[in-house]
């Protein structure tokens, strides 16, 4: 017997062979690989710069002081495009497109600004809310209707100071409304993002970290009837992250995971609300690991979004308003943006009817079964929002008074004329924004509080030029 070949014919004996040859070939391409990154690393000239000037660079061409609104773009009719042509791009927040009516041109209707091209600067005011100074708190006891500026002229040019009350009566703190003025040009350069793994890592941080995202879910988005219906809710409900199920119970933390999981598969199926949502179709096309970089998000419904009609329209498809929409929001955002830090949310009640208390009511409490009032209401709802996301450091709760100084409507008047006006909608809630700097504090003192891994700048996402291209991080 030639016990030799029985040997060599063993298949034990060939595949221990095969075995080794394959873990030779591995070695010796790793080898090569491990050359070849060595050299192209001692040409990288971006290694000879420090981060810091890296991150200096990056942030000329990806952030911006404007908040981005991620959605469709509308441009006029041309010759090489029909009328009414639009894509999902971006706009800035502070400057939404209007629809203008021009008769007698070629271009009949035109959508202003024209985002089309993304070759143009845009003057946009921006404003932030600030804690009172000394200077200014001075000037408030006096009665004064103007203060003393707030922003040293680093962060733009600033145009105005207006003093709100905020909270409930008899418990009111004053909030200075400060409007900068910028000149902001379009998102440039965003063709670096595919350079190298290098450059792209360090600029996603700056383009999605940096950047503040605004999205309207309520009824001041342009160009409308295009809100979200309380009969999405009803479709495909278990692939809802956040939903309660069928009988008032609250989802499983598997059951929310796996929702979010299939949310975020490209191309995939997904319900109605999760499709049509501004900010979860922004996140499904971002993708789950740019999703993790945000930092700063702004989200805008109306609470009461119903008109008070009589009950046999009341049952026609409605609005989703904050009370039902913003749970299943703020269940996303904690799993899946981990590094967020700064959550404003905008009510559009008193923009959309200044009698909402009135003339509309709640979606998801039509008759009012609870028995609470709006301000408890809206308090409950705050709550739950900022014991969800138990990381924020920054809560900011805005409306209309802050949408009037945006758009100037209160630029001759005095603080206490704006404040008998307007009033606040928010109501006792506004003492979340305290309790949730003092969480933030105290957690930073103990070190319980991650500190955020991302660049800390100011607001925006990966598109193309502005106005026109999707996100680009798949």
């Amino acid at each position: 017997m030639d016990y030799r070949r029985a040997l060599i014919s063993n298949p034990v004996v060939v595949a221990k062979q095969k075995a080794a040859e394959n873990a030779r070939v591995i070695n010796e391409r790793n080898a090569r690989q491990a050359l070849i990154t060595l050299d192209l690393e001692s040409k990288n000239i971006l290694r000879k710069l420090p981060l810091e000037i890296r991150n200096k660079i990056w942030s000329l061409l990806l952030r911006r002081p404007a908040t981005i609104a991620p959605g469709k773009v509308l441009y006029h009719e041309n010759w090489h495009r029909p009328g009414g042509y639009q894509g999902y791009k971006y706009q800035w927040h502070e400057l939404p497109q209007e629809e203008i009516n021009r008769p007698g041109t070629y271009t009949g209707n035109e959508f202003v600004p024209d985002y089309f091209y993304g070759n143009h600067k845009s003057k946009v005011t921006i404003m932030t809310a600030t804690t009172p100074t000394s200077r200014q708190a001075d000037a408030i006891l006096r009665g004064g209707s103007s203060l003393p500026f707030t922003l040293p002229e680093d962060f733009g040019k600033q145009v105005g100071c207006d003093v709100i009350l905020r909270g409930a009566t008899g418990n009111q703190f004053p909030q200075v409304l400060n409007r900068v003025e910028h000149t902001v040009s379009a998102l440039s350069g965003l063709a670096i993002l595919r350079v190298n793994k290098q450059v792209s890592s360090e600029c996603r941080e700056i383009l999605y970290g940096g950047n503040s995202f605004a999205f309207g879910t309520g009824h001041r988005i342009p160009f409308i009837n295009d809100y979200q219906k309380c009969d999405e809710l009803a479709h495909f409900p278990h692939w809802i992250p956040g939903l309660p199920r069928h009988n008032g119970c609250p989802q499983t933390p598997r059951q929310t995971i796996k929702a979010i999981d299939r949310m975020f598969v490209h191309g995939g199926f997904r319900p109605k609300f999760v499709a049509r949502n501004p900010l979860l179709q922004f996140l499904n096309k971002i993708g789950l690991e740019n999703a993790r970089l945000l930092t700063k998000v702004k989200i805008e419904a109306c609470m009461k979004p119903v008109f008070n009609y009589p009950p046999e329209y009341l049952e026609w498809p409605r609005p989703v308003g904050f009370a039902r929409m913003l749970p299943i929001l703020t269940t996303v955002l904690k799993h899946a943006c981990p590094n967020l830090r700064e959550l404003t949310l905008h009510m559009e009640d008193k923009a959309w009817d200044k009698n909402y208390e009135k003339n509309m009511v709640w979606d998801d409490d039509l008759y009012n079964s609870s028995g609470l009032t709006d301000e408890e209401l809206i308090d409950e709802v705050v709550e739950k929002a900022v014991t969800t996301l138990d990381g924020l450091k920054v809560l900011q709760l805005s409306g209309f008074q802050h949408f009037q100084c945006l758009y100037g409507n209160l630029l001759q008047k005095s603080s206490e004329e704006a404040v008998d006006e307007s009033g606040d909608e928010w109501g006792k809630s506004t003492r979340w924004m305290k309790i949730v700097e003092e969480r933030a504090e105290r957690g930073t003192d103990s070190g319980t509080t991650a500190t955020p891994t991302v660049v800390q700048t100011s607001d925006i996402p990966i598109f193309g030029s502005q106005g026109g291209a999707v996100l680009a991080g798949k």
